[in-house]
């Protein structure tokens, strides 16, 4: 069993990501980085009733190799962007291939 000591510098350990590659058609290689707890939690506050939900947790995810995020989540127009496109791609891009498993 772990001590605390060693549980707290595990988990400062993994909480610097390293995002994954991923290669979707038409977009070429992308990265996505892991939704964190306090991510998780800010999009259990949501509004329900927005439409764009999925295209803000995107923006939140997908990122440079450096894990830098691409989109504000916050910006109208990279919202709408990601809301244009196939839900496909974006599933492809954000669900780790044995997510599943």
């Amino acid at each position: 069993m772990a001590t605390r000591e060693q549980l707290i510098a595990s988990m400062r350990d993994t909480a610097v990501q390293k995002p994954r590659a991923v290669e979707v058609p038409g977009w070429g290689t992308v990265h996505v980085r892991k939704l964190t707890v306090g991510e998780f939690d800010e999009a259990l506050d949501e509004n329900p009733k927005d439409s764009n939900r999925l295209a803000r947790r995107a923006a939140l995810l997908l990122c440079d190799e450096a894990g830098e995020r691409l989109f504000n989540a916050d910006d109208p127009d990279d919202i709408a962007l990601l809301a244009r496109q196939p839900l496909e791609l974006l599933r492809d891009a954000l669900v780790e291939p044995d997510a599943g498993n």
